[in-house]
Parts: structure tokens; sequence; C-alpha cells
């Protein structure tokens, strides 16, 4: 316990001094704490450290065309029209029950041209009705992305986020988002699919935290394509169990007609062959 301790403090100290380069051996020995900390508390502390070295980062015109090669454990996208790249990262807690989600939204500033950022802050737990809800930077539906879809509407550019979204010991989650921009304002959320007759900001998967889901952009089809998900019936009025959830071997998706992303069922998929 000393000696994690003692490695904090130098942490600490480090922080205080760097110039640009972060110390890989000092960030190396953050994410180690951050991920397999002896208890909560010693994560916590390891990952505000880190954040502030990410943010130091974001403040130099190093970090402006590159993604930080420096931490392995960022998840690191750009948008297709390279106006912006998005940082994600995630602390597990100890017991294995929850996922804290940290990030910082990169843009350069379309009229000055000058680099600025976001913090994103994780709100997963206040976040009502997370389907249908806009969302900010500071009320952010937190996940680790690590795939972007650009479509227009009307002129204005919608990026569609593939993330992975831990959720418990039992259930994983992986998620479909949109972000926009206000002018430069950075908005999270729209309602751009559509199931039938109901229009949903952003989707969610949950299923058995031992399943692997498949959700991706297919350029060929020009949908989003996942697996079907069965999932228990919960009786009546019961809750839906989506640690009894995962894929059946079928495929449905998204494909974008009219501006939105409408919703298609029973997707043909073709099997790819191994070899013997």
């Amino acid at each position: 316990m000393l000696r994690i301790a003692s490695l904090v403090l130098f942490c600490t100290l480090w922080l205080n001094s760097y110039a640009i380069a972060p110390d890989k051996v000092v960030v190396d020995s953050l994410i180690r704490l951050l991920q397999r900390g002896e208890n909560d508390s010693i994560r916590w502390n390891a990952n505000q450290q880190f954040l502030a070295i990410v943010e130091k980062y974001l403040k130099s015109d190093s970090a402006v065309n590159t993604c930080p090669d420096f931490a392995p454990n960022i998840a690191c996208v750009q948008s297709p029209d390279n106006k912006w790249r998005l940082l994600t990262w995630l602390v597990p807690s100890y017991d294995g029950d929850h996922y804290g989600f940290y990030g910082f939204l990169q843009k350069l500033n379309d009229k000055s041209g000058s680099n600025q950022y976001w913090p994103l802050s994780d709100s997963t737990g206040f976040i009502k009705k997370p389907e249908s809800e806009k969302l900010s930077c500071d009320r952010w539906f937190g996940a680790t992305y690590y795939e972007v879809i650009a479509k227009k509407k009307k002129g204005k550019s919608y990026y569609s986020l593939l993330g992975w979204k831990g959720s418990s010991r039992q259930v994983t989650q992986k998620v479909i988002d949109v972000l926009s921009f206000d002018g430069e304002k950075p908005r999270f959320g729209y309602p751009m699919f559509k199931k039938e007759r109901v229009f949903r900001s952003r989707i969610i998967f949950s299923f058995n935290a031992t399943a692997s889901m498949s959700l991706r952009y297919e350029s060929s089809k020009r949908m989003i394509v996942f697996d079907h998900l069965f999932v228990s019936s919960p009786g009546k009025g019961g809750p839906v169990d989506f640690s009894q959830s995962g894929p059946d071997g079928s495929y449905d998706g998204y494909k974008f007609r009219a501006g939105r992303w409408q919703w298609v069922a029973d997707v043909k998929m073709k099997q790819k062959r191994t070899r013997k």
C-alpha cells in the first residue's frame, strides 16, 4: 500500500513538471492503477491524474491532427471529414459491477481555426430516458467509441457513433449515438433512428456479458448491421432480464434513407469461409 501511495505522489509531482510529451513510464503506471488499483479510491485518484495529462496534451499544437499514442487505453476516433476527434476510455470499479467512462471531444473552431476541446462527463445514472434524450458533453451517456459514420440531412452533418458500454458483471451494452453541432456547440442524440412509427435519439443494445455482439457499418450495404438479440420473456409486466439475452444467429440493421436511419429486419449476411 505504501508503494502505491509513493507511486501516486511521484505521478502528481511529475504531472506538474512535464512539458508536452508525457512520460510513457508514468502514464503506464497510472493506467495500471486506474484499471487494477486495490480499491476504487486508488483507481479514481489515478484517473484524475490521467485526465490532467490528457487535457494538458490537448492544449498543445501537436494534439490537433493526431491521436495520442502514449496511452493505449484511449479509444480515439476521428470524423471522416477531419473536423473533430473523440478520445474515450473506461475505469472499472474494483468489484467489477460498474464502469465509469471518461473522455474529451476536440475540434478546430470553424471560424478562428483555434484548437478547442470539451471534457465528457458520464451521467448515465442520471439519465432517465437514454433512448430519447438529447444530451451534451457535461451530460453524456458514457461509452468508448470505435467507429464513426457521417451523414447529412438538409446540408447539416450528423455523425453516428458506434460504441461499447459495459454495464455490470452480468450485462454488457453497445450503443449507437449521434453527434452534431449547433454552431460550435456539440450535441449528443438526435431522433434519426426509426423503427415502425417510433423515433429514437440513440439505440442501446443490452445482452449477457459473456456473449459477443457484432455492431458495425457495412459500407457495401450502406447499413449499420448488428446481431439480432433474443430476449427471454419477462412475464406479464415483469422487467426484462438482459443477462439472458444474446445473439440468435440472425441480423438486423439500419439503412440511411430520407435523412433517417430506417430499421431493416433480417439482413442477409454472407458467411465467411474458413480454411480447414
